[in-house]
């Protein structure tokens, strides 16, 4: 009986797969508007040495940071996804794209109780130095989809994203109006994985019976957790970012 069951709900799974409208594809677009918000970190006010707060250089837990912002960038991917036939106005995607979101060169203000007693005022504004990121997200998105029009396809999605990162750049920090030059410390080199959203919107249209190509917006967002960035240290924020990308895809 058991192995009758397992017989036929094979059966009903190959059905279903022979039925549904799959299809692979590639995207290419442009990343805009990329930021970390909400950012809050450890500033060792002795930095690149360690913490002293015998000698008035503590380390300043929580402290709050400006927004940072990232330059735009081209982005292109690979995506995969289907429709069943019972169901042709929802289906599921993978996609994986990567970009590389540049931290900017900019002003980059600290605020924390504890520069009172240091410096007389609760906040510093220092100049942060560029530093480069490279960016591979993978998103599993729900996918609904309007038919009612021969060749023009819109459809919404969303889902859950993994992000992940690799920054590096120079440990030059500490800049300031006061203090031009600053201090050189290790360089930044971090790697790491991130789990967030991936909202989309687009369009398709129907070349032939077997390709398309289409128009497709994304907002992404993701909690960053940073070990390391110069004079900060266990730093948290949310990433966020917007992407326009032209997609073409393969029907089978």
């Amino acid at each position: 009986m058991k192995r009758l069951l397992l017989s036929v709900s094979l059966v009903v799974l190959m059905s279903n797969a022979a039925m549904a409208e799959s299809y692979l594809g590639g995207s290419f677009g442009y990343a805009f508007d990329t930021k970390v918000t909400g950012v809050k970190g450890d500033e060792n006010t002795n930095y690149p040495d360690p913490p002293d707060p015998g000698n008035g250089a503590p380390l300043l837990p929580g402290a709050s940071i400006s927004n940072l912002s990232l330059g735009s960038s081209a982005t292109f991917g690979i995506r995969a996804g289907y429709f069943f036939e019972k169901t042709p106005w929802f289906g599921f995607e993978a996609a994986l794209s990567y970009s590389r979101p540049r931290f900017k060169h900019q002003p980059v203000t600290l605020t924390h109780p504890g520069f009172v007693d240091l410096i007389g005022v609760p906040s510093v504004t220092e100049q942060q130095l560029p530093a480069n990121s490279s960016l591979f997200r993978l998103a599993l998105d729900g996918i609904v989809r309007y038919q009612g029009w021969e060749r023009f396809t819109p459809y919404v999605g969303a889902g859950p994203a993994a992000f992940f990162w690799r920054i590096h750049g120079t440990g030059h920090s500490g800049i300031t109006a006061d203090d031009p030059v600053g201090v050189d410390g290790p360089r930044i080199n971090e790697s790491m994985v991130t789990w967030g959203a991936d909202l989309k919107a687009g369009i398709d249209y129907k070349i032939n019976a077997d390709w398309s190509t289409g128009l497709e917006y994304h907002y992404d967002w993701s909690r960053m957790k940073i070990s390391h960035f110069r004079s900060l240290s266990n730093a948290t924020g949310n990433f966020q970012s917007q992407e326009i990308v032209l997609t073409l895809a393969r029907h089978f």
